[in-house]
């Protein structure tokens, strides 16, 4: 007979960080954005079931810092509702 191994996974991420950037605004409601990924955070928590049977869990946690500038972020933005200011 074969034997069948079942694994079921359930992972939650959650991830958090700073971006510190710069807004021009080229008119009234257009803008074109600069930013650079700094700093951030991951926290993953895995359980896991074999053949259920065998249960584990584990929680990993990632604080990660980045200053590389020529990896910037170029963004082109257009803000919905804006008003002009009198």
């Amino acid at each position: 007979m074969d034997e069948i191994n079942k694994t079921y996974a359930s992972v939650v991420t959650f991830d958090i960080g700073v971006s510190p950037g710069i807004i021009f605004f080229a008119m009234e409601n257009f803008a074109f954005e600069m930013g650079l990924n700094l700093i951030g955070y991951q926290l993953e928590y895995k359980e896991t079931d074999k053949n259920d049977s065998e249960k584990s869990s584990s929680l990993t946690q990632n604080v990660n810092f980045k200053l590389n500038l020529l990896s910037l972020n170029f963004g082109l933005a257009y803000y919905f509702g804006a008003k002009p200011h009198k």
